[in-house]
């Protein structure tokens, strides 16, 4: 029971955001894609899927986690 919790919250963990290039890239539409990012990924993945959804967006990842 305690090792089904701890993995539980485990999955709870906040997705760390990836470091952008921002060159010609506007602020606001930045903005919007992360915070659409965030708030949509699947419940189970695999690597990270913030990085992975921004990339797909067309950004320049320099660091990803």
């Amino acid at each position: 029971m305690l090792a089904a919790m701890a993995a539980l919250l485990a999955g709870c963990q906040a997705t760390p955001q990836p470091i952008v290039d921002m060159e010609g890239v506007a602020q606001v539409q930045y903005n919007r894609d992360m915070a659409w990012c965030v708030n949509n990924q699947p419940f189970i993945a695999l690597g990270n899927p913030v990085t992975d959804c921004m990339r797909g967006k067309g950004y320049r990842i320099l660091v990803g986690y």
